[in-house]
């Protein structure tokens, strides 16, 4: 059994953060958490044109505390990137209660030809028209805002009962507007429908071995597997190390090894970790031995 923090066995800690299970198992967490005086958010919905304006709608907004960007990844030429930029903060002095919420099921895997560009692309549209001014502002409660997927249960049947890979990247920040619009370049001409098409923006890097943020933004999409999709994701994959990014590892599934060692620079030092405290001839995965962890 062994203590590890910020200030004791630090470096263990640092491997352990984000060190994919890697390092032992964990019998026991301590978390810092944030007070807050109610279980609602002040939300305001913003539409933005294309992903350049996006880009300064977040630069806007940076003072906010939560903002994460729905984005249709279908739209091309001038309204490439279009979006709907959705910021939140905590309303003061309201009830602490979580309201109850309404789930709907969806009850079977649906047939796969029912999520395709074309249905994709009008939901994408109804969906970004949504704000007739362009602009709303609401009080939400935190589960709403947080977690909205979480009011459709069995949401995954959507796309069929061959599933779906979600695939999220980031970039650094004087590479991300050009890595992100390549990679909706090449989604929106490849057809691939995706409802779920999510930008954030990161604030400074930590100092874990293996932590996937870094200062810059990242996107992740949905992609109904296909028997070609991974073709198609090893065109996405170029993108990124043409632009110095990262995969994250939870949702890594086909990263090959190369891609690991340009994204996450202090893989050494994680090495170094598992090899002192042998850790590398106890614990291992499917992933940690693809991707020469």
């Amino acid at each position: 059994m062994i203590t590890c923090s910020p200030d004791i066995n630090k470096p263990l800690f640092r491997a352990t953060c984000g060190g994919m299970g890697l390092t032992g198992v964990i019998t026991r967490v301590t978390l810092k958490l944030m007070r807050v005086k109610s279980a609602q958010i002040r939300q305001k919905t913003i539409r933005a044109q294309n992903l350049e304006q996006m880009f300064r709608l977040f630069e806007t907004h940076a003072h906010l505390p939560y903002s994460v960007a729905w984005l249709d990844c279908l739209a091309s030429g001038r309204q490439l990137g279009r979006s709907l930029l959705i910021t939140g903060d905590h309303v003061q002095d309201h009830s602490l209660v979580l309201p109850e919420t309404r789930q709907v099921t969806i009850p079977f895997d649906l047939p796969g030809f029912c999520l395709n560009r074309t249905s994709v692309s009008l939901f994408n549209r109804l969906y970004y028209h949504r704000l007739p001014k362009g602009i709303r502002e609401e009080i939400v409660s935190l589960d709403s805002f947080f977690y909205p997927l979480d009011r459709i249960d069995c949401w995954n049947r959507l796309y069929g009962k061959n599933g779906f890979i979600q695939y999220q990247v980031v970039f650094p920040e004087d590479r991300s507007f050009d890595g992100i619009r390549e990679i909706i370049l090449q989604t929106a001409a490849s057809g691939r429908g995706s409802f779920l098409c999510v930008l954030k923006q990161f604030g400074p890097e930590n100092e874990n071995y293996l932590s996937f943020p870094m200062k810059g933004h990242t996107l992740s999409l949905d992609f109904k597997f296909t028997p070609d999709l991974l073709a198609f994701i090893e065109t996405l994959n170029d993108i990124v190390l043409e632009f110095n990014g990262r995969l994250y590892l939870t949702k890594d599934s086909c990263m090959p090894p190369e891609m690991m060692v340009q994204g996450y620079t202090r893989l050494d030092q994680f090495r170094d970790i598992r090899s002192t405290y042998q850790l590398d001839q106890q614990f291992n995965s499917h992933q940690s031995k693809r991707l020469g962890i």
